[in-house]
């Protein structure tokens, strides 16, 4: 499964490798804060609550993480569980998500899955027709917490009616805007609201010197190019499949979703432009890229360590849909804020579930859920915990709050998105350079995904 919502390596801390030193973990190297499913070579490394001398021992994977995030298990919530519920022991491995299906399906394969393991946006499907993770729902109707979460993010640990998870992280998309570099070029600080307000405004600005980009308007293909597909197909009233299981990503609202990114492609990059590089230092925040679409780590985070003085004139944009002027779409135009939910899950194999249980609701408690959110810059799911520190208070990201909870959209489960995204990009690309038309290049991903659609037996009830 391709991990995609985000890159933001980091080095572990000198005080990992010296507490590799002391045996409390076990390696050392890079780590990666990643939300839902992009690739990076982690170390596994385990971090224990306590040695569980007699006592129960829980063990939990952990997918989304740095250097930070294991620093406050390490001092701050494994020693609190552990003053809680003096009988339990807790084993925490750091996992990478380079590797986590193989390690799941060994794992549920030789009858070793661990108590509790985190997934990413879109593994709902998965988890419930492979019987990976126990149902919530009964538990859910009793707990104090579970009307407190955003909708959208529990949306995410749902599947056929059923819940298996709790939300552990949110990644919201939208898209960012540097008003100081607007204003210099006399352009309106307003954000488009529609396709046709990008194009007129937005699209056609880039600033070209010597036959090259100096300064690009927006980034017309990344690894995000599909999620933004996605939103698009949504806000102009279409859906992924038809509630019989049956493509229906390439229909009318689909292609006119598809007919705009190649328009908004050819604007940005006329014939015999090339595109600024993307580069290790943002080029948003460099100065190189007058808006993105993205999460919390590409807008304000970016801004922030690389250029604090701009973050004031940040600009945070409403989703845009069509305007039904040159974008026509006989579907509801209804603005939709993709998120994607990393989430935690009781697994099936585990004989300890109350327990678990009791691990899973205290790493969600306001406080909790807050202090791992801010080691990856990325929002708590649950209400409670979104205004407890100084960095969800910023300007930027409390506007975000607004529109995640307003138009907030769960990304759909469906399977091998890894290989969808990838066909679909092929064709997309194929379409932005004139090889082919919006409509062949979705008639092409439909065709081309089928037949894994039907080997996944996707329908099949849970």
């Amino acid at each position: 499964m391709l991990k995609s919502h985000y890159s933001n390596t980091k080095n572990l801390s000198l005080l990992a490798c010296l507490l590799l030193v002391l045996g409390l973990v076990s390696a050392c190297g890079d780590s990666t804060a990643t939300s839902g499913p992009v690739n990076n070579a982690n170390p596994q490394i385990t971090n224990s609550s306590s040695s569980s001398g007699g006592k129960e021992s829980l063990e939990i994977w952990i997918v989304d993480w740095n250097a930070d995030t294991q620093t406050l298990f390490k001092d701050k919530l494994l020693p609190a569980f552990a003053k809680r519920y003096p009988n339990l022991s807790v084993n925490v491995v750091w996992k990478d998500w380079q590797t986590y299906d193989t390690d799941i399906a060994t794992a549920f394969a030789s009858g070793t899955a661990p108590d509790i393991l985190q997934y990413g946006a879109e593994y709902a499907w998965q988890v419930a027709t492979k019987k990976q993770a126990i149902s919530l729902d009964d538990r859910l109707t009793s707990w104090d917490g579970t009307k407190d979460f955003v909708s959208s993010a529990m949306e995410a640990t749902r599947w056929q009616g059923k819940t298996y998870g709790l939300p552990y992280l949110t990644a919201p998309r939208t898209y960012y805007y540097r008003g100081d570099l607007l204003q210099a070029k006399g352009i309106s600080t307003t954000p488009p609201v529609t396709w046709e307000d990008f194009m007129a405004n937005i699209a056609p600005k880039d600033t070209i010197e010597g036959g090259k980009i100096v300064q690009q308007a927006f980034p017309v293909y990344n690894t995000l190019l599909w999620h933004e597909f996605i939103e698009f197909l949504y806000a102009a009233g279409g859906q992924m499949f038809s509630p019989d299981c049956k493509i229906s990503f390439n229909s009318p609202a689909g292609q006119v979703a598809a007919q705009f990114m190649v328009d908004r492609y050819q604007a940005v990059l006329p014939k015999g432009l090339v595109s600024l590089p993307e580069t290790t230092l943002s080029q948003f925040a460099q100065g190189n890229m007058l808006s993105i679409y993205g999460n919390p780590n590409q807008g304000p985070k970016a801004l922030a360590q690389n250029a604090p003085d701009k973050l004031a004139q940040l600009v945070v944009g409403e989703p845009i849909v069509p305007g039904n002027v040159t974008y026509k779409t006989a579907g509801p135009i209804q603005p939709k804020t993709l998120v994607f939910t990393d989430w935690l899950a009781i697994s099936a194999q585990s004989k300890k579930v109350d327990s678990a249980w009791n691990l899973l609701t205290f790493l969600m408690e306001p406080q909790n859920l807050y202090d791992y959110n801010e080691t990856q810059y990325f929002f708590p799911p649950r209400k409670a915990a979104q205004n407890l520190g100084a960095y969800m208070k910023e300007p930027a990201n409390q506007k975000m709050v607004g529109l995640f909870d307003k138009y907030g959209m769960a990304f759909p489960s469906f399977p091998e998105t890894g290989r969808f995204r990838q066909i679909l990009m092929d064709q997309l690309l194929a379409a932005m350079n004139g090889q082919i038309s919006a409509q062949t290049a979705l008639t092409n991903v439909a065709t081309q995904y089928q037949p894994i659609l039907d080997k996944s037996n996707f329908c099949a009830k849970a």
